[in-house]
């Protein structure tokens, strides 16, 4: 991590500086201090921001795997279709 950039960060928990900085209730110069292994602020406050990015990577991790589910049981309904499905009858009514 020592050699990524605050942008690089923020992409692993798939958003943009802005995003992270909301999350995490630092500014970007504050992200960019961190980043560098320099701690701003008053005391407890980086261990704050770092539970809330683990609470928004626990809720992000849930919601994907909700809309995973949700996907796999829409496509195992359409092979269920397909397998019920008589493929060519219309074409050989006549």
């Amino acid at each position: 991590m020592d050699n990524m950039t605050t942008l690089e960060i923020a992409r692993v928990f798939g958003v943009n500086v802005k995003g992270l900085c909301g999350i995490m209730g630092y500014s970007k110069a504050g992200l960019d201090l961190i980043q560098k292994g320099k701690v701003c602020g008053r005391p407890g406050r980086l261990p704050e921001a770092v539970a809330k990015l683990r609470r928004y990577t626990e809720d992000a991790y849930l919601r994907e795997r909700r809309e995973a589910e949700q996907r796999l049981w829409q496509r195992m309904a359409m092979c269920d279709r397909l397998a019920n499905k008589k493929f060519g009858e219309s074409i050989d009514a006549d």
